[in-house]
């Protein structure tokens, strides 16, 4: 495996360069909209597909988050693909969540009540926002169904700490405050500002200790390449300064980003 990876990504390049997002902010705004399917499904039109095989035993799953259906539907179609190739004697499950609330559900139960391997988030939900907004009630009772809890960062109706939009940011701490020990990448049109993270992060914990170390989020990769460029940039680490190792795979194609991100 480690030598098929290492054919693809080839030797560490020089970090390439990635805008970073501004302070305050998770992600940049996506700068151009992926080239929209002849058909892209629905939520709802992935979702059977996914279905038959819900009540089958899975060694590896994977849950998507995202509020465009051209988009869910590129990751969704990469990450299996990825997983496919790279797992072919594996059982393995790719889902769509269709809101915050089912995202959690998933994530935290949704694979024989044990959690999913790996969250693939968007880095907003601008285009859906009612239906990914974290609303703390709501929200904690989906929790606490996976026995688990958010009421250390609960105040009133409201979460604390501003949790209450829906970001890569929000939701990864929300999903970590829930007790999620499985990886976290965003699949964005940027980078997330690891100073941002730290700080949120750092608030944050000071009302959970037992949050664990470290960012929230394991990672990220682009969602394509930016028009001057034949490569998509992704890192899955930090270096010693806690910024992002930058790394590359040239060709721009997600479902080659997909077989490191899903294999990390």
């Amino acid at each position: 495996m480690l030598e098929r990876i290492g054919r693809l990504i080839g030797r560490k390049p020089e970090a390439p360069v990635v805008p970073p997002i501004q302070a305050g902010q998770v992600a940049l705004p996506i700068e151009q909209e992926l080239p929209t399917p002849t058909k892209a499904p629905s939520i709802e039109a992935v979702q059977p597909r996914q279905k038959e095989s819900a009540e089958i035993p899975h060694d590896y799953f994977v849950v998507i988050a995202d509020d465009r259906d051209e988009h869910r539907y590129a990751t969704h179609d990469a990450a299996e693909a990825a997983l496919s190739a790279s797992r072919p004697e594996a059982s393995v499950s790719v889902r769509v969540a269709a809101g915050v609330n089912d995202l959690f559900s998933l994530a935290l139960s949704g694979n024989r009540k044990q959690q999913a391997n790996v969250v693939l988030l968007d880095d907003d939900y601008g285009n859906e926002f009612d239906r990914w907004n974290p609303l703390a009630t709501q929200l904690q009772k989906v929790v606490e169904e996976a026995e688990f809890d958010l009421s250390p960062i609960i105040e009133g109706t409201r979460f604390r700490h501003n949790l209450n939009a829906p970001d890569s940011l929000n939701l990864s701490l929300l999903l970590r405050a829930a007790g999620y020990d499985g990886k976290i990448f965003v699949v964005s049109s940027g980078s997330p500002n690891t100073d941002v993270v730290k700080m949120r992060t750092d608030r944050v914990r000071k009302d959970l200790p037992t949050l664990r170390e470290g960012l929230p989020i394991d990672g990220f990769s682009i969602k394509r390449p930016y028009p001057d460029r034949n490569y998509i940039s992704y890192a899955t680490s930090v270096d010693s300064d806690g910024d992002w190792n930058y790394e590359k795979v040239e060709g721009g194609n997600l479902e080659d980003t997909m077989k490191i991100l899903l294999n990390t």
